[in-house]
């Protein structure tokens, strides 16, 4: 939905849709016993015919009834309702401000500015809803009313922001045919990239600087465990993807590769020749690595894994 409003302006009545497929959704929500607490257009997916789909439910909440009170203080920072950061408690009834913030952004492209002292939404701060209609702007400032017993739906629910003279008009029981749809054919897919950001890949040109961070590792990446600490290399996920698909009979180990005997005998030599130690010892990590036992694995592939490792690092 906001991407929708960046492309183009919305007529009254196509917004009059939305909000009301909004209404349904957000009546489902409450009806399955849970507040939203985060209605804003980034949160409002659109699928081909038009339609609305609410997501992200990482703010939702179970409650027991409607009228349960909560306060953790969460949602969007600038639109949220102003009972939530008053400390006395709010209920359902924020998600009918935040349909009110909803209608506003849908029809003005603008967020609302609310004065600080309680947040009360002002026309003289938001001047962009003077050129709405009027049953428009009564509909918006019946829903950002800052006292939630005042509020539009207050009452009776949805039901009653419903019944408004500018919803009147939208039979609920017929959204069937969304004011437009969208085209698959003007969509653009890219590819799928594997490369790495450079924020986290460190160029081997670039290790020669002083000041490099990580410049004995030459190939280091938080989007993989990869360590480069020789012509040929170490690879911890090549370990892994070998001896988790084998068995731990004595036969299956025999089928380790030299080239992978000699790379961790390799490692075991630089963490020693480095004297590498550990918090909490003097030993070195490769004594360490020689030396560890997997405690209550529970996979068998760590049963598999570690012994195989074990039983490389001692050279058998």
């Amino acid at each position: 939905m906001h991407d929708l409003l960046c492309k183009r302006d919305l007529t009254e009545d196509e917004i009059r849709f939305f909000i009301a497929e909004t209404i349904l959704g957000l009546s489902a929500i409450h009806s399955a016993g849970y507040i939203y607490r985060d209605l804003k257009p980034e949160n409002l997916l659109l699928d081909l015919e038009g339609h609305v789909y609410i997501a992200d439910f990482g703010f939702a909440k179970k409650v027991k009834s409607h009228s349960e009170l909560n306060f953790t203080v969460c949602g969007t920072p600038d639109i949220f309702a102003p009972e939530i950061e008053k400390g006395k408690g709010y209920t359902c009834k924020i998600d009918y401000y935040n349909l009110g913030t909803l209608a506003y952004e849908l029809a003005t492209k603008e967020t609302p500015v609310f004065k600080d002292e309680g947040r009360e939404f002002k026309k003289e701060l938001n001047p962009a809803i003077k050129t709405l209609s009027p049953d428009l702007q009564g509909f918006i400032l019946k829903l950002l009313h800052s006292n939630p017993q005042k509020r539009l739906g207050s009452k009776r629910g949805f039901s009653e922001i419903c019944e408004h003279k500018w919803m009147s008009s939208m039979n609920m029981s017929k959204l069937t045919k969304p004011p437009f749809s969208q085209d698959p054919a003007s969509f653009r897919f890219k590819k799928k990239s594997f490369e790495i950001d450079n924020i986290d890949k460190i160029q081997k040109e670039d290790l020669s600087g002083e000041t490099e961070d990580f410049k004995d590792i030459p190939d280091f990446s938080f989007y993989d465990i990869e360590f480069v600490l020789s012509d040929d290399p170490f690879k911890l996920n090549e370990l892994n993807s070998t001896y988790s698909t084998k068995s731990n009979s004595p036969s299956s180990n025999l089928t380790t590769t030299k080239s992978a005997e000699k790379n961790v005998c390799s490692l075991n030599e630089i963490w020693d020749d480095e004297e590498s130690t550990v918090p909490d010892g003097d030993e070195s990590i490769g004594v360490q690595f020689e030396n560890y036992k997997a405690e209550n694995p529970k996979s068998m592939k760590d049963l598999n894994f570690v012994p195989s490792l074990v039983n490389l690092a001692k050279g058998k």
